[in-house]
């Protein structure tokens, strides 16, 4: 019978992070429902789950450190057991494949509820520890059960073993046979006894995984992690025939789900980039072909699309009963985040999944793979090799049918498994990992004792989870750090920028010196670069090596001596750490006028360590091109938006691209993957991610117009400076743009037949002619341009033509804009909104010219200055078209009113009739006419008070509008 996944959401307290910007909680939960409230709008979504776990406040901590409810609303760890880990547990004892999710994005708390902290024990921890309970308590009836671990890393498409320290080139390969379905081809799976055991592997392979992703600069929160606890029961049955129950755990944390949206201006992301979210991209699309064929659709469900989604076969589609939590972050600036990942957990639980008990006759289970290894052993002789049943394509009709073929070196490699499998016994297999495992924690727990004693380095990681897992000693006065080419090396880094002889560790009477001696100026000490002088470091110093190797350093004795006066250490974070290296390197400043700003600084120092490892592969690849940090301001009337962008530019011809963020973090994976192939000696066949085309159109600035005047039916003409983002010394160009009312098509309305106040339109069609007249100042390295825009409620934005820059730097675009009806809203548009027009040209234009843009200024009040500066200059701007407006609006209700004098003074009577009014007001409506009649009135009453100057009573005439 099908059952469907159960789908569990949980969010957690703020994060220090958080509480420093400034945010406020945007998740209310009842029963099973979860709500978002969009801090921007206020609007709500609700969701509904199996489970909805509200952990983010209600508790508090008891002497153990566990954190205990203190109202009924909070989920500990213990409830999110009971629900969810007891269910894996029981299913496993019943021959059932489980499988358990985490989703979220990074920093969300799925670790916490995954694997847990301290005496705050997560599902994994306690599982493990229940099932070896479990077995103990019914060891002695007929009943033998064997538990064997395995631990997976997939990353950009690749499979890694990370119970090994030997990486295989390309990764391991996904194949896949009709009994097994896909599995990794020589994986490493080892016998456990106890959740110590567990435990010690766990924290092997993260250690292998650390070092592995710091030495490839690898992005970890890219990476899935898959656990599998395979856990088989021997018994035997009611006719005394010895049975095996076996059970796949597979415990799935899945890599952070970040937005992957380009804000870039060179469109689609890199073919090759793309590989890095792959996996994901393609967990998405097969949860939704799952969710329409479960509705009755024949569309192809594509597990074959990514490695992770072939592994996730099973517990998605197949055999298995499976769980996901869902992690969420409470706060305001993850409002996107927290979105995508509730519309995801939102589509699992539509998945139905078909699991049925995996038991079958030892015996039987036995003879099969003799008969197996003696069909292998023979293909091999005969040099044939059979081909991987499920390891190719996927026919119209979702049958395998494609075939690849196993290698020769997989086909031993399976023999010998299975020939271990047979010939030793579980005992015999057991001892051979004990030896191991204790060979492992005495080194680890060595390792633990020797850091309250000797002066060591240990890593920070943007993961928490990875971080403090490396150490490296210094053991004598004088220790040399490099990257293992020389032999006087003591403590060995690998990875980008890392030279044969890095720097220098010297000890001189209890005090301790670090030296760059790299002669490239690639070592940092608390933020800022040490140069060739031996500066003193202390204990808890940063140490950045390179441009990724990021340490803390930490000196016992100096620890223990500070204890003794009562000097307080506080840990340092990775975040806090890459902070002061942005700060003294005079990239931001620390702002806390302004959560805007607060949240522009931390999105400076999360991007500041990519760019500088982009400008290391550069420099190390002679690529003459150099990367910097931008902030895009879009400003508006009542507020400013910033938005930090990179600009890669080529040093040579001073041709440059701009990209957004994310689309900048694809890129700099790709200049990772073409630096490996450079170091291992290989050819780079893929697109080049250095290369700007200079027949490729990018962004070289944006042109705001002050849109006010359309408030009171003025026409605009504006000639407005072109801003290269992030500049401070001066603009690229001018913008000459004009915008006036007119009719449907296109002729310009007479300003005096036109309401005072837009407002006196609503409800009725508007239309504008848009000129773009022409551009001057550009650099010559720009040969064609086109400008685009957005129109009020445009669904698209609208495009010029394209037009070569010449000396006029004509472009002579117009259209007309039409507004059907007015609205408030389109008032309110054009007072608080300015048009931006953003300029894209080629850079095909002569080579000898100044870049089309403006270097970064590398000063401390960077972030300060250009914030002040920007906001100064565009409010001026601002200021001068409103006062503008404002007079010209005053000029022509001046002259209005003159004629309604004029009619009022030759008036016979005390009436005056509405259509020589009109005519007077020249085609304002009657409401407006009147308004302006009762304007004079009040000023001719105050004329004619016994304080106004004698003889001028023109206003003061009583009439009837009839």
């Amino acid at each position: 019978m099908a059952e469907a996944v159960k789908v569990a959401v949980r969010v957690r307290p703020f994060n220090s992070r958080e509480e420093k910007l400034g945010a406020v909680n945007i998740i209310e939960m009842n029963g099973c429902t979860t709500v978002i409230k969009d801090p921007k709008t206020g609007k709500k979504k609700t969701f509904t789950y199996d489970y909805s776990y509200w952990s983010h406040d209600s508790f508090t901590e008891n002497g153990e450190g566990y954190l205990e409810p203190t109202s009924p609303q909070y989920a500990d760890q213990a409830k999110v057991f009971d629900d969810l880990g007891q269910g894996v547990l029981d299913n496993a004892w019943k021959g059932f494949n489980c499988s358990l999710f985490a989703y979220g994005q990074t920093g969300s708390g799925k670790s916490y509820s995954m694997m847990g902290y301290g005496a705050n024990k997560g599902i994994i921890p306690i599982s493990c520890e229940r099932l070896f309970q479990s077995i103990d308590a019914r060891k002695g009836k007929d009943l033998e059960c064997e538990v064997t671990f395995s631990m997976v890393e997939i990353y950009n498409e690749q499979v890694q073993d990370l119970l090994t320290k030997e990486k295989v080139k390309n990764g391991l390969k996904v194949r896949g046979d009709m009994k097994k379905g896909f599995h990794v081809a020589g994986l490493m799976v080892v016998p456990v006894q106890s959740y110590e055991e567990i435990e010690g592997r766990i924290a092997e392979g993260t250690k292998n995984r650390t070092i592995a992703s710091t030495n490839m600069n690898a992005t970890s929160s890219r990476a899935h992690t898959i656990v599998t606890i395979n856990f088989k029961q021997k018994s035997k049955n009611e006719k005394g025939v010895s049975m095996t129950k076996t059970s796949s755990i597979n415990l799935v944390d899945l890599a952070g789900s970040e937005r992957a949206e380009s804000t870039g201006a060179t469109g689609d992301r890199l073919k090759e980039g793309a590989a890095i979210n792959l996996s994901l991209s393609t967990l998405g699309n097969v949860i939704s072909a799952l969710v329409d064929q479960q509705n009755g659709s024949t569309k192809v469900v594509p597990f074959r699309d990514s490695v992770l989604t072939k592994l996730l076969k099973n517990a998605l589609g197949g055999n298995s009963k499976s769980v996901m939590i869902a992690a969420l972050s409470p706060a305001s600036v993850n409002y996107p985040e927290t979105l995508s990942t509730l519309q995801f957990a939102d589509r699992m639980k539509s998945i139905k999944t078909k699991a049925v008990v995996n038991e079958s006759p030892t015996e039987r289970l036995i003879r099969e793979l003799r008969e197996e290894n003696a069909r292998l052993l023979g293909m091999i002789k005969n040099g044939q090799l059979p081909p991987s049943a499920l390891g190719g394509g996927t026919s119209a009709d979702g049958d395998d049918s494609e075939e690849e073929h196993y290698t020769k070196e997989e086909l031993e490699a399976q023999l010998q498994a299975n020939a271990r499998e047979l010939e030793k016994s579980w005992e015999e297999k057991l001892k051979d990992a004990q030896k191991h495992f204790k060979e492992t924690a005495g080194a680890e727990a060595e390792e633990q004792k020797k850091k309250e004693t000797v002066p060591h380095f240990w890593n920070l990681n943007a993961d928490p989870a990875l971080t403090g897992v490396i150490s490296h000693f210094v053991e004598t006065d004088m220790c040399v750090i490099g990257n293992g080419q020389d032999d006087s090396v003591n403590i060995v880094l690998k990875g980008l920028g890392i030279c044969s002889i890095h720097c220098e560790v010297t000890t001189n009477d209890g005090v301790m010196f670090l030296k760059d001696v790299s002669g490239k100026d690639a070592v940092y000490v608390d933020g800022a670069k040490i140069g060739s002088e031996a500066v003193e470091i202390h204990h808890n110093s940063r140490v950045l090596f390179g441009p990724s190797h990021l340490y803390v350093f930490s000196i016992p004795n100096e620890r223990k001596a500070g204890d003794k006066v009562g000097k307080k250490w506080p840990t340092p974070t990775y975040a806090e750490a890459q902070q002061e290296i942005s700060i003294k390197s005079g990239l931001t400043t620390e702002l806390t006028e302004s959560d805007a700003s607060r949240f522009l600084l931390e999105e400076i120092v999360s991007i500041a360590p990519h760019v500088i490892q982009a400008n290391a592969i550069a420099q190390e690849l002679k690529k003459n091109v150099a990367f910097q940090i931008e902030v895009k301001t879009a400003m508006h009337l009542d507020e400013q938006e910033h938005q930090v962008q990179i600009r890669m530019h080529n040093e040579q011809n001073g041709s440059s691209l701009v990209f957004g963020k994310d689309l900048f973090l694809e890129k700099r994976f790709v200049m990772q993957e073409m630096y490996n192939a450079f170091m291992d000696h290989e050819e780079w066949h893929s697109e080049d991610p250095f290369f700007i085309d200079p027949a490729a159109f990018v962004e070289i600035g944006e042109a705001q117009v002050v849109l006010y005047e359309l408030v009171y039916n003025l026409d605009i003409m504006q000639t407005v400076p072109i801003t290269a983002f992030g500049s401070l010394e001066g603009d690229v160009g001018k913008l000459t743009v004009a915008i006036a009312p007119c009719n449907a098509t296109g002729a310009i309305l007479d300003p005096n037949t036109l309401p005072l106040d837009i407002g006196e339109s609503v409800g009725q069609d508007a239309y504008y002619r848009l000129e773009i007249k022409n551009v001057s100042g550009l650099s010559p390295i720009y040969k064609n341009l086109y400008c685009e825009f957005s129109w009020h409620q445009a669904p698209e934005p609208t495009t010029t033509t394209v037009v070569p820059v010449d000396m006029k730097g004509t472009i002579d675009y117009q259209a007309v804009m039409p507004v059907c009806p007015v609205s408030d809203d389109f008032i309110k548009w054009l007072q608080s909104r300015l048009l931006t027009v953003m300029v894209k040209a080629d850079q095909q234009g002569s080579r000898g010219g100044k870049p089309g843009h403006h270097a970064m200024p590398k000063t401390s009040s960077f972030l300060t200055s250009f914030i002040n500066q920007a906001e100064f200059e565009d409010t001026l701007l601002v200021q001068k078209q409103m006062a503008a407006a404002h007079l010209r609006r005053a000029q022509r209700a001046e002259a209005k009113l003159k004629r309604v004098r004029e009619l009022l003074k030759g008036a016979k009577g005390d009436s005056v009739q509405v259509k020589e009014v009109q005519r007077a007001m020249q085609g304002q409506r009657f409401k407006g006419a009147v308004r302006s009649i009762m304007v004079l009135k009040r000023v001719g009453s105050n004329l004619s008070s016994p304080d106004s100057p004698a003889g001028d009573s023109t206003g003061s005439a009583a009439c009837t509008v009839m």
